[in-house]
């Protein structure tokens, strides 16, 4: 994994996240058109599991496999932050990485917000990109031995 790629992942991160989002909303919604039935007097032991009953096992089983991997997504991004602040000293070019991968923000939106060129925050970039080599080989090392 290269450097840029390592700070790119928080873009995919974020996409995940809004999907699983979206998928959870769905499944969850979907149970609102269902109805718990009452067909049994409590005398004999219906054959037939309530439908309802199994829905709301199977929507909270999807939930909290959604929610532990959202939250491992969350600890990537957070990683991804970390190590912007660690590996980069100036604030300033830490501002601009953060804005990029971050925020997601174009070259030219981050030159309007901190009043340099673009050529110049590209300058800054380069310079400074090589810092996250050793984090994203250790990562592409992890990935390769799981």
């Amino acid at each position: 994994m290269t450097p840029k790629e390592y700070l790119e992942q928080v873009r995919k991160i974020d996409r995940k996240i809004t999907l699983l989002e979206e998928k959870y909303e769905e499944i969850h919604s979907s149970l609102y058109g269902r109805a718990i039935v009452y067909t049994s007097d409590g005398a004999k032991k219906s054959s037939h599991d309530n439908s309802m009953e199994n829905a709301l096992i199977c929507v909270l089983e999807i939930e909290e496999k959604m929610k532990n991997e959202i939250k491992n997504l969350i600890k990537c991004r957070i990683d991804v932050e970390k190590s912007i602040h660690t590996l980069i000293d100036d604030p300033l070019v830490q501002e601009i990485f953060e804005r990029k991968y971050l925020l997601f923000q174009t070259w030219e939106q981050i030159s309007l917000k901190l009043n340099y060129s673009v050529v110049h925050l590209h300058r800054l970039h380069s310079a400074n990109i090589s810092a996250f080599s050793s984090v994203s080989s250790n990562l592409s090392e992890l990935q390769s031995v799981s």
